[in-house]
């Protein structure tokens, strides 16, 4: 008898996936709750069958997170059912499905057991349903404040250049008193962190003070 009403709900044009199209462009087939229930009750009542739904485990977490609005808290249930199905208190057919639902109030519950049950039938009736059956994609959950990641950001940004440079004379300087005393660009690399007169434009004027004072070994600057 199942196998006959399997048959018959197959055969319903009506549970044949829609084409739709998600926000990004992508293509996906899905059937609705609503269709699906349209096409099985009067069937299963043309037979004289009818189902029950048992809650087998669920599991709810409540977690803080940071959308757009601001901070909130994000409801995730999951759950796995059970559902029979009988005729003249005879057991028919038995199957097993899980639901998930996230929501930003209480009702994360209801959504994961309505899917749990969709897909149940779906599986019960052998339909062919989409690898991704809810063709809207489910939105990022933030769980850090994005004010403070982009104040965190903004103070690991090195500032750039706000320091007044060094003149071009004093580089013309730095450069022969380096050719005149034989220091190579390497020691003053390895002397003052990096910096190399011969490849930088811009040296901080504190700093070429500086490498012209040890140059020179002497206090008193032409600059």
């Amino acid at each position: 008898m199942f196998a006959d009403i399997i048959k018959k709900v197959n055969s319903d044009k009506r549970l044949v996936p829609d084409l739709m199209k998600s926000e990004n462009g992508n293509n996906f087939r899905a059937v609705s709750e609503s269709a699906v229930l349209e096409v099985i009750n009067p069937i299963l009542e043309e037979f004289g069958v009818y189902y029950t739904t048992t809650i087998k485990d669920k599991n709810l977490t409540i977690k803080e997170a940071y959308g757009s609005k601001g901070k909130k808290l994000q409801f995730i249930a999951d759950l796995t059912i059970g559902l029979t199905f009988y005729h003249n208190e005879e057991i028919l057919a038995y199957t097993e499905s899980v639901g998930m639902g996230i929501d930003d109030n209480d009702k994360a519950m209801g959504k994961a057991f309505t899917y749990a049950v969709k897909y149940g039938l779906f599986k019960t009736f052998r339909l062919r349903y989409s690898d991704d059956p809810d063709f809207k994609n489910s939105e990022p959950l933030l769980v850090d404040k994005p004010k403070e990641q982009k104040e965190e950001k903004k103070e690991n940004k090195k500032p750039e250049h706000k320091e007044i440079a060094m003149t071009e004379n004093q580089r013309d300087y730095i450069l022969g008193m380096m050719r005149k005393k034989g220091i190579t660009s390497q020691t003053i690399i390895a002397k003052f962190d990096g910096c190399d007169p011969e490849e930088d434009e811009y040296i901080p004027m504190k700093l070429a003070r500086a490498i012209i004072k040890w140059l020179e070994g002497q206090e008193d600057l032409p600059f």
